[in-house]
C-alpha cells in the first residue's frame, strides 16, 4: 500500500523548513520549484512526479520520528531527490531488459511491431 501524505506529516515537513507556518509554506513552494528544475537538469523525464515522491519520502521519515540533522534541510531534500531519480532509472532499465527479453533481443519493427507493442504481446 502506498504511503499517503497526511495533514500531520505535512505539518512536520513544514516545521522542518521554518517555525513560522507562512514562511514555511513559501519555503516549501520555493523548494519544490528548485527541486523540479534540478531534477529536469539531471535528466528526469517527469520532474514533478519525482519532486512529489521526494517530498513524500521526507515527510514520511519525519512522521516516523526521524530527525534530520542537516544544517540546511534543502541539501537533505536534494540527496533524497537524487536517490529517487536513481531508483526511477534503475526501474526503467529493468523494464527495458524485460522488454528485450520478451522480444528475444530484437525490437519489433513496422506496423506489425507497433501492434505487438500496443497489444502487449
Amino acid at each position: 500500500m502506498a504511503w499517503e501524505l497526511t495533514p500531520d506529516a505535512l505539518d512536520g515537513l513544514l516545521a522542518l523548513l521554518d517555525a513560522d507556518r507562512d514562511r514555511a509554506a513559501d519555503a516549501y513552494e520555493q523548494l519544490r520549484r528548485r527541486l523540479a528544475r534540478l531534477l529536469a537538469w539531471w535528466g528526469s523525464p517527469t520532474p514533478d512526479e519525482h519532486v512529489d515522491e521526494t517530498m513524500n519520502r521526507v515527510a514520511r521519515r519525519l512522521a516516523e520520528g526521524e530527525h534530520i540533522l542537516a544544517a540546511d534541510p534543502t541539501a537533505y531534500f536534494r540527496g533524497v531527490a537524487r536517490l529517487v531519480l536513481q531508483e526511477s532509472r534503475r526501474g526503467e532499465q529493468r523494464e527495458d531488459r524485460a522488454a528485450r527479453a520478451w522480444y528475444g533481443g530484437r525490437e519489433p519493427s513496422g506496423e506489425a511491431g507497433e501492434r505487438e507493442r500496443l497489444s502487449g504481446c
